[in-house]
């Protein structure tokens, strides 16, 4: 669990240091998912909590990038996906997979 917690300081502690206000929500919500990780004594509990922190996190990650670049996210199967298609003729979309 205490992986978890860091992880989840880490993403905030990020968010955070962009000074950004479209991401203040997402910041508000993941301290708000750090209280539940810090109060959660049960597996179900943590995993539901976990997912629930990935999404937040990713919906929030994607407004740092200027849409014209094609950033998108999408899940599927507990997998958030994200994939940045780039507008190169010689650069092939990459899929970045983070697994929760």
């Amino acid at each position: 669990m205490l992986v978890a917690v860091q992880a989840l300081q880490s993403q905030i502690s990020f968010l955070k240091s962009l000074d950004r206000n479209d991401v203040s929500n997402g910041i508000s919500g993941l301290s708000q998912y750090l209280a539940k990780v810090n109060s959660s004594i049960n597996k179900r509990d943590l995993l539901t909590v976990e997912l629930r922190v990935g999404h937040l996190y990713f919906r929030n990650y994607v407004k740092l990038f200027d849409p014209k670049y094609g950033f998108t996210r999408d899940v599927v199967a507990g997998v958030c996906v994200c994939v940045c298609f780039l507008t190169s003729n010689r650069m092939q979309p990459m899929p970045l997979i983070t697994h929760f």
